[in-house]
This record gives C-alpha cells, sequence and structure tokens, in this order.
C-alpha cells in the first residue's frame, strides 16, 4: 500500500514558489533534477508551472512519479544510489571506514538531503555505520540495485533500529514486491526535495549549478 506521509508544509512559501514558476525550462528541469533522477518526470514537472501552491507541487510530482515505467523508476533508484555514494550522506557513511576522518559539516554538501538525516547519521558510532552499509550489500547482492530509504521524521536514537529493521525486512521481500516499495521511497524523497527546493530557493541557499550532479548523467553502473 503506498505511504501517505507528507513533509511538514508548514507555511506556504509564494516567493520560493514564484521563483521556481519563473525559471526558464532548462533552469527548472536542472532544479527538479536533483529531486528525482528521470527526466520525463522533470520535463513534465517543468512543463506544468506555475503552480498556485506547495501542495499542489507535491500533488503533481506523485502524480508524475506513478507514471513512470518500471525501467524509468529502476533507472532512477540506480542514479539516487550512484550519487549516494559522492553526496554528504556517503561521506558520512565513509568515515566508517577511516576513524580520522570528519563527518561533513552541517550545512555543507549537495542540498540533497536535509540537515535532519545528516544529523542521523552522524550520530550513529561507526560499528553501528559499518553493519548499515554491511546490510546494504547483501541488499544489493540479491535486488540488482542499491537500498533507497527516506529517513525523514527519523529519531536519530531510533535511526540505526530503523534503517536496519527496514532493510531486513525488505531483504525478505520479493522483488516485485520490493520495487514497488523502493519506488515509493523514491516518490517521498522527491516530495521532501522539492518542499526544501521551494523553501531554500527563497532564501537563496539552493544552489542549482553544482557540477558534481549534472542532469540526466546516464546511469554509471551500480555501487559497489
Amino acid at each position: 500500500m503506498p505511504s501517505t506521509r507528507i513533509p511538514e508544509q508548514g507555511h506556504a512559501a509564494p516567493e520560493g514558489l514564484e521563483r521556481f514558476n519563473g525559471k526558464t525550462e532548462t533552469a527548472a528541469r536542472h532544479l527538479l533534477a536533483r529531486c528525482l533522477r528521470n527526466p520525463r518526470w522533470a520535463v513534465r514537472m517543468a512543463a506544468h508551472r506555475p503552480y498556485p501552491d506547495l501542495a499542489s507541487l507535491l500533488a503533481a510530482s506523485d502524480e508524475a512519479a506513478y507514471d513512470l515505467s518500471p525501467d524509468e523508476l529502476l533507472h532512477a533508484v540506480r542514479e539516487e544510489c550512484r550519487l549516494l555514494r559522492t553526496d554528504d550522506l556517503a561521506l558520512a557513511f565513509l568515515a566508517a571506514d577511516d576513524p580520522t576522518a570528519a563527518p561533513p559539516a552541517p550545512g555543507a554538501g549537495s542540498g540533497l538531503w536535509s540537515e535532519q538525516q545528516l544529523r542521523v547519521v552522524r550520530s550513529m558510532p561507526r560499528a553501528a555505520r559499518t553493519a548499515v552499509r554491511a546490510a546494504w550489500v547483501a541488499y544489493e547482492q540479491k535486488f540488482g540495485h542499491g537500498f533507497v530509504l527516506s529517513l525523514e521524521g527519523v529519531d536519530p536514537e531510533d535511526a540505526l533500529n530503523h534503517l536496519l529493521s527496514t532493510v531486513r525486512d525488505r531483504l525478505a521481500l520479493a522483488p516485485e514486491d520490493e520495487r514497488v516499495l523502493a519506488a515509493e521511497e523514491l516518490r517521498q524523497l522527491a516530495r521532501e526535495r522539492l518542499t526544501r527546493l521551494i523553501r531554500s530557493d527563497r532564501a537563496g541557499d539552493f544552489d542549482p549549478g553544482c557540477a558534481e550532479f549534472p542532469p540526466f548523467a546516464p546511469p554509471l553502473g551500480l555501487p559497489v
């Protein structure tokens, strides 16, 4: 059954939404490509502007994502996991292999992940991060793609149990059932990122030009 989790919206952000609505087609697609790595989704979302409010934007995101084919969703999952290996969240996990490595500073990184999600990872002991990564490897070996999970709203104290229990539960699923859950996690991540995009764009601190994340990059293989 699809998730009904919705990022906390609070007050509308008309300034940020107006800026997004007013961007060129290319600039809008570039921003959208950072929320869900599928060109057809980004093209459709950009073409349907202007959006009157955040709720309309998120509803359009869900509708466009539900229309993606299984192959498109698999490509988006693979791209998500490829980026994870070079992103700020990945750096936090990679610190588990190097006790001298410093975790990324608060506020640093690509903007793909919320500060709350990064705090979840930073709060984990090194051994815990290693255990999570080992579970991810087992997942990749079974399903042929990386593990995708939103950490939004997870209490840092519960994060380790949440991650490990979720990946272990999903390891027991049949591939066709797991694809449904992975697709829902992608949709949730897109909703969270769109919400942050609109709010941070209003403040001018969401950089659409990060060279590390070119829009619509071809798949480079699964993470190992």
